[in-house]
């Protein structure tokens, strides 16, 4: 019994046909690649101000609830919810606070608010891009003044 191996015509023709390719890939990796490493620095940047975003919010509540119970504790709700804060949001200098009472007095029952504010440039990882833009990130919480505060408002919320 013998084997024999079966040959095509086109076999020495596809060998030639992928030397040419092997140029063209590289092209295409060369125009795609810039594409797709963008959208992964964006995805990155997206989670990265979700990220913060989420920390000035709970910020915010920790914050609040500080607020709501301290009394006549010395304490002072602002610089509590910077010490709080990321080391990379509160060493920008960018982080902002605001206290403040909707209901008007700082009365037992009524409500404290804390507004924590920061800026987030986006593609801050890609130096030098056109068109980056800065985001304004917020985060605040509203708690029931649990017993007369000892602090004053500080801005407006």
């Amino acid at each position: 019994m013998t084997f024999h191996r079966f040959r095509s015509a086109a076999s020495p023709r596809a060998g030639r046909r992928s030397l040419r390719e092997r140029g063209q890939a590289t092209v295409e990796m060369v125009l795609v690649l810039p594409i797709l490493i963008l959208v992964l620095f964006a995805i990155i940047d997206f989670g990265i101000s979700f990220n913060y975003w989420n920390d000035l919010n709970q910020i915010a509540a920790n914050g609040a609830r500080k607020a709501a119970v301290a009394g006549n504790t010395p304490f002072d709700p602002v610089s509590y919810v910077k010490a709080q804060a990321e080391p990379t949001l509160r060493n920008r200098g960018e982080l902002a606070v605001a206290v403040c009472f909707p209901d008007g007095a700082a009365a037992v029952g009524n409500a404290v608010q804390i507004k924590a504010t920061a800026k987030h440039r986006l593609l801050h990882l890609i130096p030098g891009l056109p068109g980056v833009t800065e985001l304004n990130l917020s985060g605040q919480s509203t708690m029931r003044l649990e017993a007369p505060p000892a602090y004053a408002a500080t801005g407006s919320c």
